[in-house]
């Protein structure tokens, strides 16, 4: 007997489909597996973004020992896996009792000579019957196709699921990938905040006060955030004021250069070094006073705090400590004593540029305008890099 007899034939497809769909399930098995496992280990990794290698080995160690086991037990053996004629065909008979022993007892004289020594006519007889009732519902009913189809459904769901993440967070989900892939590779987390210093200047004047603020780019401004002063007395700690979305420090006076960082939830900034300049301040200065006609006092020369008659006429002229690039001349306002400290200069005050020739500066504006009442007045010198004395 021929072992490409029909009812061979039938058989062999029949075991080829039915491993066909064993192997589709196992594959997906694996791939579901393989992406729950690089979930899971991405996820912890997310969570609690340890950049020890030790522990970012351990976790890789977890995805590739899991993933390899699994192969071994689902891929490998189907890969392995023959199934003879007779094998499937008790196969079909355990689960179609009406079938009898005539398929796997044709198989077997078709394939293995088995009863050979016997009638001819009687195994034609089983042998022909056996591929009469092969029918192809029979063959069709063998073929389980719902667990693959079960488990092809989960695969393209964690597919969808994983190709969701992918877009909606690629930067993150690369990097994970990529720390799971290779423990052993620079693939820093980006910091969960991102504080920066707002317009901190590079340079401040000698005594100034300095206002210190700072903002998060990731729009997570944490509850403290700590700044580091370090100058030539060591490094000094102070906590942030916080205002609305941002946190301020003011710091009154500063006399020496310093570095500045700040440091807030699980972020901490590079060092900004600000230097101290002496900008240009006033070296002499003259005040030349005409008091009024009723005094019958010529025009006199007096010092900077000085009362004078009500009615008086004043020309300021004078000369800086380092060249400067423009003068103004600003009223702050009244003055209950000649010796009271001026309020700080802002955009609220009253100004006049005053002239400057050879870099003297001299101001003829109250000249003309008698003085009636005690005011404040102060002068600010700017340099060429706008530091402002």
């Amino acid at each position: 007997m021929s072992s490409r007899h029909p009812l061979v034939e039938k058989l062999r497809r029949l075991a080829a489909v039915e491993k066909r769909w064993i192997r589709i399930w196992s594959m997906s098995v694996l791939a579901v597996g393989g992406l729950i496992l690089i979930g899971a280990v991405c996820l912890i990794d997310y969570s609690f973004r340890v950049e020890s290698v030790l522990f970012r080995f351990l976790l890789s160690s977890v995805f590739w020992i899991g993933l390899l086991y699994l192969a071994a037990k689902l891929v490998w053996p189907v890969a392995r896996m023959r199934k003879s004629e007779v094998e499937i065909a008790r196969q079909l008979e355990s689960v179609n009792p009406d079938l009898g022993c005539r398929v796997s007892l044709a198989a077997d004289f078709l394939t293995s000579g088995f009863g050979s020594n016997g009638s001819e006519r009687l195994r034609k007889t089983i042998i022909s019957t056996a591929d009469g009732q092969l029918s192809k519902r029979i063959l069709h009913d063998q073929i389980e196709k719902s667990r693959p189809m079960r488990m092809l459904a989960f695969l393209a769901a964690a597919t969808v699921l994983t190709a969701t993440i992918a877009i909606v967070n690629p930067l993150e989900m690369g990097i994970a990938v990529r720390r799971a892939a290779n423990p052993f590779q620079t693939n820093p987390w980006p910091t969960w905040n991102q504080l920066v210093f707002k317009d901190l200047p590079a340079a401040i004047a000698y005594g100034d006060s300095l206002n210190v603020t700072v903002d998060d780019d990731n729009h997570r401004l944490p509850d403290r955030v700590l700044l580091e002063i370090k100058d030539g007395q060591g490094v000094h700690v102070r906590e942030m004021k916080r205002n609305v979305d941002q946190m301020e420090y003011r710091m009154k006076s500063v006399l020496r250069p310093m570095s500045l960082r700040v440091r807030g939830g699980d972020h901490q900034s590079p060092w900004k070094s600000i230097s101290v300049v002496h900008p240009p301040d006033v070296d002499e200065m003259t005040v030349d006073v005409m008091p009024p006609a009723y005094s019958g006092l010529p025009l006199v020369t007096i010092p900077i705090y000085q009362e004078v008659w009500a009615g008086s006429m004043v020309q300021i002229s004078g000369n800086a400590t380092k060249q400067f690039e423009s003068a103004w001349l600003f009223e702050l306002g009244s003055a209950s004593e000649a010796g009271d400290p001026a309020p700080e200069i802002g955009e609220q005050w009253e100004r006049w540029p005053l002239e400057i020739k050879n870099q003297v500066f001299a101001f003829t504006g109250l000249k003309d305008v008698p003085l009636m009442q005690n005011l404040k007045y102060r002068i600010q010198l700017v340099d060429k890099g706008g530091m402002k004395g």
